[in-house]
């Protein structure tokens, strides 16, 4: 096993895929990435944040339970 170049189908600039990563992926029965990390930060970033405020105020906001 060796690193591959990965072209990002999002922005097209080459990354590379080491064999570190091959090994955590394959351990984690992931397909290789298809997305450089600057993208996949950009594309993770939205979900976590709203207008630059956190989503949730406390940790488990989220998790609201009804009587």
């Amino acid at each position: 096993m060796e690193t591959i170049e990965i072209i990002c189908f999002q922005c097209e600039t080459a990354f590379e895929f080491t064999v570190e990563e091959q090994l955590r992926y394959r351990k984690m029965n992931f397909d290789e990435p298809r997305r450089c990390p600057d993208c996949r930060k950009k594309r993770l970033r939205p979900h976590a944040f709203q207008n630059g405020k956190r989503k949730y105020k406390k940790k488990y906001d989220w998790l609201e339970f009804e009587e």
